[in-house]
């Protein structure tokens, strides 16, 4: 079991990193609900996830990832997104830009039927304009398809970093941030981590 540990001082964590390895399983069991959850067990974070049973999942995967699915055997099967395609690639590349900026202003985390809808739409627009830089550019398949790798990485690491940063920005703001990572989101995750061998807890020496 974890020390409690002073306002002032915050710990190390040493991660075992072989025992998981060995173990990911058991590491992932012993991480929930946060394997599912991806965010901290606090009141912060409450609408970032929907609670379905005794299981907790993260909204943006649970929305995005069968949305992407979902346009991809639409694309296969109908004549729909060739409709939108119609529109040109800077149609897309607008309803894009328009997600990214809304989500960096908070707009969708008003409420979370506005949160889900945004996940929906992110991946709709993600795979479509991926879809259309790898079948409609004017350019060989090949080249198409090393500017959909970038063009999808360079989507992908601007989310994350705005992700991130109203991460680190929520955190910052809490009461409990002196405590972290042993604040209320993440110190019974943590604890049990230790008690199964995966985590070392301690104090800066």
């Amino acid at each position: 079991m974890a020390e409690e540990w002073s306002d002032q001082q915050k710990p190390v964590i040493e991660i075992r990193w072989r025992k998981i390895f060995r173990h990911p399983i058991k590491f992932l069991k012993t991480m929930m609900p946060f394997t599912t959850s991806h965010h901290p067990e606090c009141r912060h974070y409450e609408g970032h996830y929907i609670k379905i049973g005794r299981y907790k999942l993260c909204i943006g995967c649970t929305f995005t990832y069968p949305t992407i699915l979902a346009v991809l055997l639409i694309h296969k099967y109908t004549d729909v997104t060739r409709k939108i395609f119609s529109m040109g690639w800077e149609f897309l590349a607008a309803l894009t830009m328009m997600y990214i900026v809304l989500y960096a202003f908070k707009i969708f985390d008003k409420h979370i039927a506005i949160k889900i809808a945004s996940k929906i739409y992110l991946g709709t627009t993600l795979t479509l304009i991926i879809l259309y830089t790898v079948n409609k550019l004017p350019y060989q398949k090949p080249i198409n398809i090393v500017i959909a790798i970038l063009l999808y990485l360079f989507l992908a690491n601007t989310l994350s970093a705005i992700r991130g940063y109203k991460i680190v920005k929520t955190c910052r703001k809490c009461d409990q941030w002196h405590r972290f990572p042993l604040c209320e989101g993440f110190k019974n995750i943590l604890e049990k981590l230790e008690k199964e061998g995966f985590v070392l807890i301690r104090s800066r020496s």
